[in-house]
């Protein structure tokens, strides 16, 4: 069963309540880790007495060797009940998350390759905040820049590959790094680093408009980040000029992110926060401010932000959020009556001109939540809210 929404997963230091799209109902709670090396138990038994389950965000570096064949195995988790976003990254520094132009192909099929010999996971991410020097790869003489069109066609290769193993999976875009750019050029370990001539925003609105421009994508991957790990961090209103733009400057980077990076065409489909933290070391120490170390409450000040984030936007038009849970030979679909103005509609496929319907068999309200029974058919059905005019 293929479902479509809007919500929030936090998988960095934290997770929140999301709805996703899967063979399996994912976890419905809102508590999530990174990474999945060594196994996160300790923080997975404290929430699942209360949440029942939770959310892992694991990393793995492939190559581009287009005749390996090694996978990962996320069974252990996803038995668990707990559920797996993997990104696959094509190296880490200096190699680059995704590799030189004429690698993409290579690349493409070694990941097609990788998911198809993986247990536990049907959520990819390809690559990692590719507005990032330290993320571009090398060409034996500079760290060559990434444009968010470049990156799109490197996107486009992978996903089509990862269809072609596993099309009921999930694959998402890489999440540009906040607070990053425009920056001039530099040197990294020596050697010339390119410029990027864009902000965060900027970069992730280029990104998935190009994308968009050529094909679907399932979701949106997206990193979070404060600007310390006080409770007064996560609603820290100082902004910034960058390429022209007045962003927020820690936490709210979330809302940034929403208005100004995610086109409106793509509100419809699910958001993931797969990176969550306050930006220094936990325990302190950081070069640039050394004081700033983990408070007690910053946590539960991030799920609580994002929760009323969540019943704002049912009011306001923004990205809302469906639950799905499976239930014999249903699918059991809800999302908050609180979001008035909206319709459930359902369509076979997920592209621009998929033949949306509505999708409100036996609705009903129950416990705050408007409800939707749809059988289960056997095919794939994507699902989205649909603001009423």
């Amino acid at each position: 069963m293929k479902r479509s929404a809007c919500a929030w997963l936090l998988a960095g230091a934290l997770g929140l309540e999301c709805c996703l799209t899967g063979q399996t109902a994912e976890c419905r709670g809102l508590y999530g880790i990174h990474d999945a090396d060594p196994l996160p138990t300790e923080y997975l038994n404290h929430i699942q007495p209360i949440a029942g389950c939770g959310w892992v965000t694991a990393t793995v570096a492939v190559g581009h060797d287009p005749a390996g064949t090694s996978g990962a195995d996320f069974s252990a988790l996803a038995n668990a009940g707990h559920t797996v976003i993997c990104r696959i990254n094509h190296g880490y520094f200096p190699n680059g998350t995704i590799p030189l132009t004429n690698d993409y192909d290579s690349f493409a099929l070694r990941c097609s390759n990788f998911v198809a010999h993986s247990t536990g996971c049907s959520i990819w991410v390809v690559g990692n905040e590719c507005n990032l020097a330290g993320e571009w790869p090398f060409t034996g003489t500079k760290f060559a820049y990434v444009s968010p069109q470049e990156y799109a066609r490197c996107f486009r290769k992978v996903y089509g590959a990862i269809k072609a193993v596993r099309p009921g999976d999930q694959v998402l875009p890489a999440p540009p790094a906040p607070f990053a750019g425009p920056f001039s050029a530099s040197t990294l370990n020596g050697y010339p680093a390119d410029a990027n001539p864009l902000s965060w925003a900027q970069y992730l609105n280029q990104e998935l408009t190009a994308i968009a421009s050529t094909g679907p994508l399932d979701g949106v991957a997206l990193h979070i980040t404060s600007r310390g790990y006080a409770y007064a961090d996560v609603h820290r209103t100082s902004r910034v000029s960058a390429g022209g733009q007045q962003l927020y400057f820690s936490f709210y980077v979330y809302r940034d992110w929403v208005d100004y990076g995610i086109p409106k065409s793509l509100y419809h489909l699910p958001l993931y926060a797969t990176e969550c933290n306050g930006y220094y070391y936990w325990k302190g120490g950081h070069p640039e401010n050394t004081a700033k170390h983990y408070e007690a409450g910053w946590m539960q000040e991030i799920y609580a932000e994002i929760n009323r984030y969540n019943q704002y936007a049912c009011a306001a038009g923004k990205p809302a959020f469906l639950s799905i849970q499976c239930a014999g030979e249903e699918a059991i679909i809800s999302w908050p009556a609180s979001a008035q103005g909206f319709r459930l509609e359902a369509a076979p496929k997920l592209e621009v001109e998929a033949p949306w319907q509505p999708a409100t068999n036996g609705l009903q309200v129950c416990e705050g939540r408007i409800v939707v029974r749809e059988p289960c058919r056997g095919t794939s059905r994507f699902y989205r809210l649909k603001a009423t005019p």
